[in-house]
């Protein structure tokens, strides 16, 4: 994994606010989102995606990855991170995310005093993707009390 120190790719910032027409379309159909994923994991593997990273906060982290060794080509669990400032509330976001291909894990974010969920996803890393999952789950957490803290992902140095 990586970040500034060197062992996460973090993006720590706050997501624009949604509006409703996003969110609804959102979770309008929850098949629709697998099989995106699915679509953006073939495009990936192509290589035709890897140079149109967009110059955003998660372009960046993607574009380091890439440029540390990794051709953003295979699968592992990308962990989106999201607090909550009481326990109830992380409770309550984890039952707002009935996906299967999705794993919550709870935990108390000492440092902070606060709740974190962390929602982790089996996916090639997508610029697009990662973005819509993660106002998703943002809006998601919002409605509840929380907020995104980021995310982050293994480096694959499987590029020469």
């Amino acid at each position: 994994m990586i970040n500034t120190k060197g062992s996460r790719a973090m993006v720590n910032r706050r997501l624009p606010s949604p509006s409703r027409d996003d969110s609804a379309r959102l979770n309008a159909d929850p098949c629709c989102e697998m099989v995106l994923l699915i679509a953006c994991s073939i495009l990936m593997t192509t290589g035709k995606i890897v140079h149109d990273i967009p110059d955003d906060d998660n372009g960046r982290i993607l574009r380091r990855l890439y440029d540390g060794g990794d051709s953003l080509s295979k699968p592992r669990f990308i962990e989106f991170q999201f607090i909550f400032p009481e326990r109830a509330q992380s409770l309550e976001f984890a039952r707002a995310v009935p996906e299967k291909e999705y794993e919550v894990c709870l935990s108390y974010y000492e440092e902070r005093d606060m709740w974190e969920a962390e929602v982790k996803i089996y996916m090639i890393p997508d610029h697009d993707c990662i973005t819509r999952i993660e106002l998703d789950l943002s809006n998601r957490a919002s409605s509840l009390g929380g907020s995104p803290d980021g995310w982050c992902c293994l480096r694959l140095k499987d590029r020469i």
